[in-house]
């Protein structure tokens, strides 16, 4: 816990901030709720995937092979379908959505899927 000296501290440079630069102290006032993706499952299937496809191809199993690229664009899919409802929900929360934008956070910029 902070002291009533340090909570005062605190506040006077909040106060000082928020003078300075008022676009930058808006950037933190409180904005719509985030709804966490869970991606996790995605992404289990994506690996599991490449896992089936990996083992029908050293052991020439052509069922393994076809049921290993399902997984994988099952996993793709999915992961498409949760960005379409992110951004679905952002516009129905009033939040512009950003071009290339992920569900869960910033872009990593690597143009990866994951």
């Amino acid at each position: 816990m902070l002291s009533d000296r340090e909570r005062h501290e605190l506040a006077l440079i909040e106060e000082g901030l928020r003078a300075e630069d008022r676009r930058f102290a808006d950037g933190f006032q409180a904005g719509p709720p985030v709804r966490p993706a869970r991606r996790w499952p995605a992404r289990a299937l994506l690996v599991f995937g490449a896992v089936v496809l990996a083992v029908g191809v050293l052991t020439s199993a052509e069922m393994l092979v076809m049921q290993g690229l399902v997984c994988i664009g099952g996993g793709v899919a999915w992961l498409r379908w949760q960005a379409a409802q992110a951004a679905r929900a952002a516009i129905a929360d009033g939040v512009p959505p950003r071009p290339g934008a992920r569900p869960d956070g910033p872009s990593t910029g690597r143009g990866s899927i994951f």
